[in-house]
């Protein structure tokens, strides 16, 4: 099974096509490279699960007490390498 690379499309082309994303193939400011979204759809997902949270906040502050419960090892970790991180820079 051989898989076909995305196509190289610019952010005009692909808003002008009704796209919700495009693919330039250079790579972000991180070093990624992967395709991109169109105008400001991604802002527009971030707002409806914003307006989610706030329909209900009990709703989510019960989902993200059983999240960090069942992720505390994660949690822990990306904190030990973040006060790390902070260490080192400090030096």
């Amino acid at each position: 099974m051989t898989v076909d690379p995305p196509r190289l499309i610019s952010c005009a082309e692909a808003k002008a096509l009704g796209l919700k994303r495009y693919f330039t193939g250079k790579p972000c400011k991180h070093g990624h490279v992967a395709e991109r979204w169109v105008g400001d759809h991604a802002y527009k997902i971030r707002s409806r699960l914003a307006a989610k949270r706030a329909a209900d906040p009990q709703k989510h502050r019960g989902y993200m007490r059983r999240w960090r419960a069942a992720n505390r090892d994660r949690i822990n970790k990306r904190r030990a390498a973040q006060r790390k991180a902070a260490r080192d820079y400090s030096d």
